[in-house]
């Protein structure tokens, strides 16, 4: 069991072996680069002839270390601080069908499909492709969008329905407009739809084009509606990606909160989510970051810089690691008893009380 938490803390780089995790992850980014590579380089037919025994050498080699990896996260997935993993055999059940574990599978099928010769070379290469997806477990920027789509999924669905919706009505119009001009091109209505995709995503390939007057007005109309119609979805995902990026900026905040006294006995997968739910903020020197008697209702974590709290007789300083709000020493029934400024720039992530209660299994505002 040692041996396998080990493991499991060098696969994700955390623990007293994080220096291993690193070495262990940068040689599984150096083998998803390096068979992504090669598998480019041999559609060049001039480059595969040369080189042919070379790109062969580096299949073997990555994909051989992609196996081992599968088998190793798979053998450590009990490890893992959520308890649904924890059970020895329908936790290895539910890793195995997660995103990244598929994903994972996916990488090696080219050992196997070669090997009993299930597939042609073609398929094997868009197989082996997949496997830079692997990289999104070593990049948080890739995390990150993938975390904005989730959380905006809702807001997502709505806004390509919209856009569905859009295209439907104007590649009817379009169609209406053109029919009698251009038959072989506006004959009907999912024909029309090619030039409703390309003009409202602005991309105008000119392959299509209207030629009537009012077909052209009308086409003119859709290409400026595009613009709009494309600008919502993008500013969601934008404006998400950029509120996840700041949020898993202050991921590292984990380790922190780990050691504050008061959240010693919360468990790691209830951190890890509480984390999720910190909301980060940044204060200039000398400003104010609560005033005297303010309802605070949650928990100030300091992560740099420092803040000086107010007392009848002095002020007291805080930095790194620090905590105040509610249930602090700083605080009494939710209420600052203290101004506290912000001695230089500070940053912090605030935690509310509702989340603090789920964390510790209360009720948030208790």
């Amino acid at each position: 069991m040692r041996l396998r938490r080990r493991a499991w803390a060098a696969l994700e780089g955390s623990g007293r072996i994080d220096r291993i995790g690193f070495w262990i992850r940068a040689a599984i980014v150096g083998a998803i680069l390096a068979n992504a590579a090669a598998l480019i380089l041999e559609t060049v037919p001039s480059l595969d002839a040369a080189f042919d025994d070379l790109f062969q050498l580096i299949e073997v080699v990555t994909v051989t270390m992609f196996v081992i990896e599968y088998a190793a996260r798979v053998w450590v997935a009990p490890e893992q601080p959520d308890p649904r993993f924890r059970h020895p055999v329908w936790g290895r059940v539910r890793y195995v069908v997660s995103p990244l574990a598929v994903i994972d599978l996916i990488a090696i099928l080219p050992v196997f499909l070669r090997a009993f010769g299930l597939a042609d070379l073609s398929l094997l290469r868009l197989v082996r492709l997949i496997a830079v997806l692997k990289l999104t477990r070593s990049s948080p920027a890739l995390q990150a969008i993938g975390a904005a789509l989730w959380n905006e999924r809702k807001t997502a669905v709505a806004a390509l329905s919209i856009i569905g919706v859009a295209l439907i009505l104007v590649s009817t119009m379009m169609w209406f407009l053109e029919r009698h001009a251009q038959p072989d091109k506006f004959g009907s209505i999912p024909a029309a739809m090619w030039w409703g995709i390309v003009t409202l995503t602005t991309i105008g390939y000119g392959d299509v084009v209207p030629v009537t007057a009012w077909g052209k007005f009308f086409g003119g109309f859709v290409a400026v509606l595009g613009i709009f119609t494309f600008a919502l979805p993008a500013a969601i995902l934008a404006g998400s990606f950029s509120r996840e990026l700041t949020r898993r900026d202050f991921t590292v905040t984990v380790p922190m909160l780990a050691r504050m006294k008061l959240l010693a006995n919360v468990e790691p997968f209830r951190l890890r989510r509480l984390a999720t739910r910190a909301e980060p903020r940044i204060v200039t020197s000398r400003h104010a970051v609560a005033r005297r008697d303010e309802d605070v209702r949650g928990v100030y974590f300091i992560v740099e810089g420092a803040v000086e709290i107010e007392r009848s007789d002095r002020f007291e300083r805080c930095g790194p690691g620090e905590a105040f709000g509610a249930s602090t020493d700083h605080v009494v029934d939710g209420k600052h008893i203290s101004t506290v400024i912000a001695s230089e720039p500070t940053r912090l992530v605030f935690i509310s009380n509702d989340a603090l209660g789920e964390a510790f299994g209360k009720s948030g505002d208790s």
